[in-house]
């Protein structure tokens, strides 16, 4: 039994059949059997999707009983959509971003030390604020010696 609330969530096969007319386009119905092999569970598939305007199907005029079966263009964003969270969870769509800061002198070599966490023995929680610390006394001095104070 499917005990889904059927104006909302995809099964798995729903999903499959979606992203297989993404990749096909327009298909005779009898080709979406690759991918449910069940032609009942297929036409429930098909009228659920249809019910969720995900999908059309026309009556082939030629040949009574041939179906042809399309995405809408709400059946492509969710494919798109779908896509996406694919990417995500395989880490596909998360980019390396690269930066480029200009350091003031002296500020390379401390970072290295954190890097390298060239500690001198102290904890990481100490290092860093003995360099912050040596940082503001620069600055100090810096600023002393451009105010024109000794």
């Amino acid at each position: 039994m499917d005990n889904r609330n059927p104006k909302s969530s995809l099964n798995s096969r729903e999903i499959e059949i979606l992203q297989y007319l993404k990749r096909r386009g327009r298909v005779m119905k009898s080709e979406l059997l690759k991918v449910v092999t069940s032609p009942p569970l297929l036409s429930r598939y098909v009228e659920h999707l249809r019910s969720q305007e995900l999908l059309t199907v026309e009556e082939n005029r030629e040949k009574h009983r041939k179906f042809f079966i399309e995405l809408t263009p709400k059946g492509l964003e969710v494919t798109k959509k779908l896509k996406e969270m694919e990417d995500i969870t395989s880490g596909e769509a998360i980019q390396k971003k690269s930066i480029s800061v200009e350091l003031p002198e002296g500020m390379h070599s401390q970072i290295i030390k954190i890097l390298k966490l060239d500690r001198e023995g102290k904890s990481e929680q100490d290092f860093v604020i003995d360099a912050v610390k040596d940082k503001i006394r620069k600055w100090k001095k810096n600023n002393e010696e451009i105010e024109g104070r000794p």
